[in-house]
C-alpha cells in the first residue's frame, strides 16, 4: 500500500539529509520507512529500534533482506533522523489547511477521503528521493 501510494517516499523527500554519501549505511526513506512502520506498529517510542532492528518482517517491510548481516536503523540513527525535521521548512504530518492545532471550541475539520491528501506538503527546496 505505501509504495502504490508514495506516502514515505514523499515524506522521505521532506528531510534534509546532510550526512556523507559515502558514510551512508541507511538510506533516508530506509530509515523513515523503518520509524513509521513501527509507529504503525505500536512502537511509538524510538529506544524500540533496538529491540526490533533484527526484526525479519519490519525488515522486509522496509525493503531490506533479512539474515542479511545489516540490521535496520538503530534508536541514536533514528533519532537523528526525527531531528533532522524542520517544521518551518515542511509541514509533514499536516493535510492541507490544517496546523494540526485547532482553536478551542473551534469545529474539527473532518479528514479528506482521499489518504493521499495526508501525504507531507514541503516548500519548493524540498527533494524527492526519486527527483
Amino acid at each position: 500500500m505505501d509504495e502504490r501510494l508514495g506516502l514515505t517516499s514523499k515524506l522521505a523527500g521532506c528531510i534534509p539529509d546532510a550526512r556523507d554519501p559515502a558514510r551512508v549505511v541507511h538510506s533516508r526513506l530506509e530509515r523513515v520507512r523503518q520509524r513509521v512502520y513501527q509507529m504503525a506498529l505500536g512502537y511509538e517510542d524510538c529506544n524500540d529500534a533496538q529491540a526490533l532492528r533484527h526484526d525479519p518482517a519490519l525488515q522486509v517491510a522496509c525493503d531490506l533482506m533479512p539474515h542479511s548481516g545489516s540490521p535496520l536503523s538503530s534508536q541514536p540513527t533514528l533519532c537523528r533522523l526525527e531531528n533532522a525535521v524542520d517544521g518551518p521548512r515542511c509541514s509533514c504530518a499536516r493535510p492541507p489547511g490544517r496546523d494540526g492545532r485547532g482553536a478551542p471550541g473551534a469545529a474539527r475539520e473532518s479528514l479528506p477521503s482521499n489518504p493521499t491528501d495526508l501525504v507531507p506538503l514541503c516548500q519548493p527546496d524540498c527533494r524527492s528521493p526519486d527527483r
